[in-house]
């Protein structure tokens, strides 16, 4: 199967940051506020339309944890495991910017709205959610294995 996120990590987590009055202070210090534009819009907090469990079995908000949290309990609860590459998962430069300034993981971040998904179906998937990204695929045993690294590196529960 196929590991798949919708969304973006760390947006909602962003907002938060960017809301709170001493860090805006110090963000628009740095940056024009026309930057974090996309941080004032809504956020879309609505319920995932029901997929057949033939396109997609299973997914997992990352509202806690972020998306690793999210990909560890998703796989942990399906018994699986998984190869993935970081830098296939679809995240903001406004949230870069935002994690560095507070040395905040971003792919540890809240993540309201930003799901990670097993799918088996990415063509049915994707006229569902057309901005769907595969970031991996599924495995048998349990390592959530990183390869986009100079060496490998396993994702471990924090």
């Amino acid at each position: 199967m196929e590991l798949v996120v919708t969304g973006y990590v760390g947006d909602s987590g962003s907002r938060l940051i960017y809301t709170d009055k001493e860090s805006r202070k110090k963000l628009l210090d740095r940056y024009p506020k026309s930057f974090f534009g996309v941080l004032e819009e809504e956020l879309s907090e609505a319920e995932p339309p029901a997929l057949s469990p033939d396109v997609a079995p299973d997914f997992e908000d990352s509202a806690d944890g972020g998306v690793f949290g999210a990909m560890w309990r998703i796989l942990k609860r399906n018994r699986l495991g998984a190869e993935f590459s970081q830098r296939a998962i679809p995240v903001r430069q406004q949230t870069i910017e935002i994690c560095e300034m507070f040395s905040i993981d971003p792919y540890r971040l809240e993540s309201k709205g930003c799901r990670v998904w097993l799918v088996s179906d990415m063509g049915r998937f994707l006229k569902e959610y057309p901005d769907a990204v595969t970031i991996g695929h599924t495995e048998k045993g349990p390592a959530i294995k990183r390869t986009d690294g100079e060496t490998l590196a396993y994702l471990r529960k924090s």
